[in-house]
Parts: structure tokens; C-alpha cells; sequence
């Protein structure tokens, strides 16, 4: 399984977990020339900026570790461009982190998703 396979299995859990409790998905791998945000949601008045990390080890951290300061500042940029572009009414914004640990073969051994984690 590659990197880009990997990835797509945890946006993929992501997507259903947040489908299953109640989130609209608005957007999908938002890309603009700073960067790519992996799922946009809405829930009531709350637009959600979610970014996922999937591991298949533990040897570089857990996956939430993943998102320093660094991606976080990029994705606050990616937000603003949203907003801006697509003037969504929204009374507030968050950003989420879901992080997922796979087995081998692809199954999901760990998950935690972490509400408001910047």
C-alpha cells in the first residue's frame, strides 16, 4: 500500500464517521496553490476544517503529532482563501484533527479524532 492509498483510506473512514454523525462534507482535498485541506464539513452554524493523518506505525508519533505548527499556520491560510473565495455563512470556524493508526493490510487498528485540536 503506498502513501497515496494510505491516505485515501483514512479520509475515506473519515468521511463516514463524520456522514454518521450528522456532518455535511462540503469539500474534498481543497487544493489552492498554498496547500490542500483534506475535508471541509458543516454542522449547524460551524464550518469544520479537517485535516487527517493516517500511520500504518508508530515510529515517527502518533499521526496527530504530524500537524505542527507549521501545517497548522498553512491550513489557517488555506481557511482564510476558502472564506474569502466562497463567502460561506457560517457564525463560526474550527479545525480538527482525525488521527488513524492502520494495520498492514489496511485495517483500521486506532482512531481519535480531536475537536478544535489548533
Amino acid at each position: 500500500m503506498n502513501n497515496k492509498e494510505i491516505g485515501k483510506l483514512g479520509e475515506d473512514f473519515t468521511i463516514d464517521f463524520l456522514n454518521k454523525r450528522g456532518f455535511i462534507i462540503l469539500e474534498r482535498n481543497y487544493k489552492v496553490p498554498l496547500g490542500e485541506v483534506d475535508i471541509i464539513a458543516q454542522k449547524g452554524d460551524l464550518l469544520i476544517f479537517i485535516e487527517v493523518k493516517t500511520r500504518r506505525n508508530l515510529d515517527f508519533g502518533i499521526p496527530a503529532e504530524a500537524v505542527d505548527r507549521t501545517k497548522q499556520n498553512r491550513i489557517k491560510k488555506i481557511a482564510e482563501l476558502y472564506i474569502s473565495t466562497k463567502k460561506p455563512k457560517f457564525k463560526k470556524i474550527r479545525f480538527d484533527i482525525m488521527s488513524i493508526i492502520l494495520s498492514k493490510s489496511g485495517k483500521i487498528l486506532d482512531w481519535e479524532y480531536l475537536i478544535n485540536a489548533f
